[in-house]
């Protein structure tokens, strides 16, 4: 029975860290991967976004990863730096899904609007609250995802995914280091290691995310119509969003709940000043960052493994 209630206590956080893991990049960009990049990059990039969930549990498990990393200045500005990129990303993608269906204007309101809400909440419920309603994006997207893919059998013929070039491998390759440094630098999931990192959250949330990435990758075969598009923008709301109260939270972490809200809010109205950025590059340049500070945490770690935690 205990064994029953640490695997369901497993898949509960371990659901909220895949879909906060998700963002909007792996939903939309995934799709344009596999079909611009072709299979090899697509399989590189999605298992890596895999295989991290599992190797940051392990890590943290064994007593390796310890938390009192997150407290070096180094560490501080730089995590909060990759939080505050983390939400205009989703912001950006939220934008422009919202491209799809509304004027700039209107769709830059709404996203504003989401991003304000939920930092509003999650001022007022903080983590607890944004793990509980992980469950419901994370459900709710895999859901939207399995009838539209239910509708592409139904009413469409698949198209093929291309092999990739060096180039596109290479892209993979790289893509693979950022990602498998990515969940190390991210406040998000060292919280919810926090909460529960000693059971199979990690895990379970790698099995949960290769379900979901195996829907993109299979979704990436067809051309949407408009009743795809109106189906991915909900997907869109529930992956984005999962994020942003995650962000919300974690800014929390290092500058109080106020000044991490004023922060998150400032963000959530400021975010057009970037617009025209390509959220690809963005991805891509910042990732030169998460590396370097994966690479400090783990180099922290190593060093003070023998000093009492």
């Amino acid at each position: 029975m205990n064994i029953f209630k640490r695997l369901l206590s497993s898949m509960y956080i371990g659901t909220s860290i895949a879909i906060s893991w998700a963002w909007g990049t792996s939903l939309i960009l995934g799709m344009q991967i596999a079909q611009q990049k072709g299979l090899e990059a697509f399989l590189i990039w999605a298992f890596a976004n895999c295989i991290t969930l599992a190797i940051f549990g392990i890590l943290y498990k064994s007593g390796y990863l310890q938390q009192r990393v997150l407290d070096q200045k180094p560490v501080k500005v730089f995590t909060n730096l990759i939080q505050i990129f983390c939400l205009i990303i989703q912001l950006k993608i939220l934008n422009e899904t919202f491209w799809n269906f509304f004027d700039p204007i209107t769709s830059y309101c709404l996203s504003a609007f989401f991003g304000i809400f939920l930092t509003i909440w999650m001022y007022r419920k903080g983590l607890a609250a944004s793990i509980f309603t992980d469950l419901f994006q994370g459900i709710g997207t895999l859901l939207v995802l399995l009838v539209m893919g239910g509708y592409c059998l139904y009413y469409f013929e698949p198209g093929t995914t291309g092999s990739s070039s060096v180039n596109d491998v290479t892209w993979g390759m790289w893509s693979a280091c950022i990602l498998l440094s990515g969940i190390i630098t991210d406040i998000q999931h060292w919280q919810r290691a926090e909460v529960n990192g000693k059971n199979w959250s990690f895990e379970c949330a790698s099995v949960f995310f290769a379900v979901y990435l195996s829907l993109v990758f299979f979704l990436s075969k067809y051309q949407f119509d408009a009743t795809l598009n109106i189906l991915l923008l909900l997907a869109v709301i529930g992956v984005t969003t999962s994020t942003i109260d995650s962000i919300a939270v974690a800014l929390h972490r290092d500058f109080g709940r106020k000044i991490g809200t004023l922060i998150g809010l400032g963000i959530c109205v400021g975010f057009g000043l970037l617009v025209e950025l390509s959220v690809l590059n963005l991805w891509s340049y910042f990732g030169i960052i998460r590396v370097g500070l994966a690479l400090y945490i783990l180099t922290w770690c190593y060093r003070n493994r023998n000093v009492l935690r």
